[in-house]
């Protein structure tokens, strides 16, 4: 397990506050894709509406989960705590690094990020 994944207790509205903000960036992206999708619909199939408009749903999800998230970081008791550290064991390190409040090394590609370092490590 990497020193990131043994994290210490930390404020639970910092942690929320993460998480609200890591929901607005799925928000962003989603609504990025949905607008490039919304300029090429007319030449799609009809078949592909319904993808289309699933995809702007899941806009929507993350623009919500992102406010509600805010909501409870504002709402988080002074002194409560918890350990994100078991939390923190995701694929994308690009991810980890924004949730855990860490700077990544690498520069921001939105596009080539696939697996974090630990998992990329253990393919062959």
């Amino acid at each position: 397990m990497s020193a990131l994944h043994k994290a210490r207790p930390q404020s639970l509205k910092t942690i929320l506050s993460r998480a609200a903000a890591e929901a607005q960036h799925l928000h962003d992206r989603l609504a990025e894709l949905d607008a490039a999708l919304g300029e090429v619909h007319e030449h799609l199939p009809s078949t592909v509406l319904a993808v289309l408009q699933r995809a702007d749903l899941l806009r929507q999800e993350a623009e919500g989960l992102a406010h509600f998230l805010t909501r409870l970081a504002e709402d988080a008791l002074p002194g409560t705590s918890c350990n994100p550290g078991q939390a923190l064991q995701l694929p994308l390190q690009n991810q980890i690094s924004r949730l855990s409040g860490t700077t990544s090394s690498k520069a921001t590609d939105h596009g080539s990020e696939i697996w974090s370092d630990d998992i990329a490590g253990g393919l062959p």
